[in-house]
């Protein structure tokens, strides 16, 4: 099992399921990207550098989503997430982020960020672990 700062991953053998695969070509985060651990997928969706895992529970765990400072403030984060909640959504597949500011960069606070995605259906819980469920899945 990895863990990292606050979900466990399963194992890198469960990983190749088709659905996460599709996720990930589909945001065109593939074989061209860095692979880190098998069920982690990093790459660029427009400016924006973005880290994706595969969670243990059938779900979508948001890493990172980062801007480079040259291309802050043009809704690129915002376009990046929009494509991720998409997809996942097309196969009803839960989100999660966790709130971690960039200290050491310039970006979005605490407060900003966790407005930045409760804008888009995620809810938190007191240890800053957001969850959003897929709109197909609360009707």
């Amino acid at each position: 099992m990895i863990e990292n700062n606050y979900f466990k991953i399963g194992k890198k053998e469960e990983i190749e399921d088709q659905v996460f695969l599709d996720i990930f070509k589909e945001l065109g985060l593939n074989n061209k990207d860095i692979p880190i651990e098998g069920n982690v997928r990093q790459g660029m969706i427009g400016n924006t550098d973005v880290i994706l895992l595969q969670g243990e529970f059938n779900d979508l765990i948001i890493e990172s989503i980062r801007t480079k400072n040259k291309f802050r403030g043009q809704g690129n984060a915002a376009n990046a997430l929009d494509k991720i909640i998409e997809s996942a959504e097309k196969r009803k597949i839960t989100l999660k982020a966790k709130i971690l500011p960039q200290e050491f960069k310039k970006g979005l606070n605490f407060d900003e960020l966790r407005v930045f995605y409760e804008k888009r259906g995620f809810v938190f819980n007191e240890k800053n672990e957001g969850v959003r469920v897929p709109n197909n899945l609360l009707n």
